[in-house]
């Protein structure tokens, strides 16, 4: 039987929002900008938390998922093959580096074959889109040490594009790199009281910290164990996809 993978997804979300909403009506007796700023931050955490269940259940069913815009319903294994064979328009299909990589539903889904499986990556930018974003710097080995990878918020931000930034760092951050990751503070806030104060600069203990910040130039830049990730609107979200890019080897 076919399931619907993006109903799974609402299903599971919807339960998460509303269980946030319940802990924003508690904050709304404090200011309004702590509790404008504290529903962003459960916005955060929201999605890390469902993280698990993308994971567990949700994921291994991406494969199952058709391409209805025609009267043939195509299967993302038959979009590669297609897209191998060279019968793909390229704005629907690319090969980058021997990689296949789909275009299904907006996103671009790359297949990526290891020795004990095949991953199916979903982004919202193909390779070609984002060659241009400059990776600077080296990571210390220290970085790759541990199960859990610090994702360095900024609780004072509140934008679209940053929090889908997020969301597609953390995904593939237990995808990509078999890490966990966990929601973090760039600074001192009222909304930060249970989670942990870190960035690229305040990181005495050396753990490892992907940080996203806002800035006109897009660019990823690595120092000691950290990554810090810089955009604006949906060129952050592109530099966080060359990242995973990377990650992935698709891109050198």
């Amino acid at each position: 039987m076919d399931l619907d993978i993006n109903k799974r997804l609402e299903e599971e979300n919807k339960k998460e929002m509303a269980q946030a909403l319940e802990q924003e009506e508690r904050v709304k007796q404090q200011p309004k900008k702590v509790s404008d700023k504290k529903f962003l931050f459960i916005a955060a955490a929201v999605i890390i938390g469902i993280i698990a269940f993308s994971l567990s259940d949700g994921f291994g069913l991406y494969e199952q998922a058709k391409v209805t815009g025609s009267a043939i319903a195509y299967t993302l294994q038959d979009l590669h093959r297609e897209n191998l064979a060279g019968n793909l328009d390229k704005e629907v299909g690319i090969i980058y580096n021997g990689f296949s990589v789909v275009k299904y539903e907006g996103l671009w889904w790359t297949r990526k074959e290891t020795e004990d499986r095949i991953i199916e990556f979903p982004l919202h930018f193909n390779p070609l889109e984002v060659e241009e974003i400059e990776i600077t710097g080296n990571l210390a080995p220290e970085f790759n040490k541990g199960e859990d990878v610090f994702i360095a918020i900024d609780p004072g931000v509140k934008d679209k594009f940053y929090t889908l930034a997020l969301s597609e760092l953390s995904f593939n951050v237990v995808k990509g790199l078999d890490r966990r990751p966990v929601g973090s503070c760039t600074v001192e806030d009222p909304v930060c009281e249970t989670r942990e104060i870190i960035s690229c600069e305040k990181n005495p203990q050396q753990k490892p910290v992907i940080e996203l910040t806002l800035g006109n130039e897009s660019k990823i830049e690595s120092f000691g164990t950290c990554i810090k990730v810089t955009g604006q609107e949906y060129e952050l979200v592109k530099a966080v996809d060359k990242l995973l890019y990377r990650w992935y080897r698709v891109m050198e």
